[in-house]
């Protein structure tokens, strides 16, 4: 689903498995089970990857390194590497440790190491090369081993969203976690959207952002009025942050009360279309 002047175009994608997308850059793919992986360009949607290994098992993460090439990542079955040609295995020596953790996404950090994140074993950071970097799990002082989205500030912090509750990693100077004593409710993390100096958080019980901290009060969360429902998707849009829902389409204005867009629709992931400021990408169930 594209909205774009005030009015929504839907795509139906072929095929009867549903399909998962994944934002990588400034471009869209679509991946189904059994089909080849899809990018949306302009208008239409082409065929960007098209091997066995893509069609045999559902894609959990897509990245796009510095080089141009992607980074695929499955649940089960590890980490590759497309360089437009060749589909490459990514540190190949660590697939199996890949399947017992089971990967649920990957992102490219801006000074060129890949990071993959699992259900079980946290987050693990490799070379460019596919060397093992360090790992950042519940042994590190996570409250879950389950990250289900990563976000890098400007500092090159990474957002963890955790099954439950947000942290923020640094690499050289370990984390912090913020929970239920810190506004969070005990509900999954599934998205995290910076917009301009405020981090907002999508999560099982309504949108949240962080209020930093003053004086003697430490940096915590509180939720955005009006925001109550089971939220998937969030980005921020020129019109205000953007959230899918299981009950809709919704926009909360930066300076107003939250409006729906659509109702009764099971929608999973928004993402903003770069090449157009005013469209946006919306995927959902039916």
């Amino acid at each position: 689903i594209r909205w774009r002047d005030g009015a929504f175009t839907v795509w139906t994608l072929d095929g009867g498995s549903s399909g998962v997308v994944h934002r990588a850059g400034d471009s869209l793919y679509l991946h189904q089970e059994n089909a080849a992986l899809q990018v949306i360009r302009g208008d239409a949607v082409d065929v960007a990857v098209d091997v066995p290994e893509v069609r045999a098992q559902r894609l959990a993460g897509v990245a796009i390194h510095a080089s141009g090439d992607l980074h695929l990542v499955w649940p089960e079955a590890g980490a590759a590497r497309w360089d437009g040609q060749r589909l490459q295995p990514f540190a190949p020596e660590w697939h199996g440790w890949m399947r017992r953790q089971r990967v649920s996404g990957v992102t490219t950090l801006p000074t060129g190491e890949v990071a993959v994140f699992t259900e079980r074993g946290g987050l693990a950071v490799f070379s460019a090369a596919g060397e093992w970097l360090h790992q950042i799990d519940d042994r590190a002082g996570l409250p879950s081993a389950h990250v289900r989205s990563v976000q890098v500030d400007g500092d090159g912090g990474l957002w963890l969203a955790l099954d439950l509750g947000i942290a923020r990693a640094d690499p050289l100077a370990g984390h912090t976690h913020f929970g239920g004593a810190s506004g969070l409710a005990c509900a999954p993390v599934r998205e995290v959207v910076r917009h301009g100096e405020i981090l907002y958080v999508a999560t099982g019980q309504g949108i949240h952002r962080l209020v930093p901290g003053r004086g003697d009060a430490l940096a915590r969360f509180e939720r955005l009025p009006g925001s109550f429902a089971n939220h998937h998707g969030l980005t921020a849009h020129r019109s205000g942050l953007i959230a899918a829902a299981t009950d809709g389409i919704l926009v909360f204005p930066f300076d107003g009360p939250p409006q729906r867009l659509t109702a009764d629709r099971d929608s999973r992931v928004v993402i903003p279309r770069p090449a157009d400021p005013a469209a946006f990408w919306v995927g959902g169930r039916g």
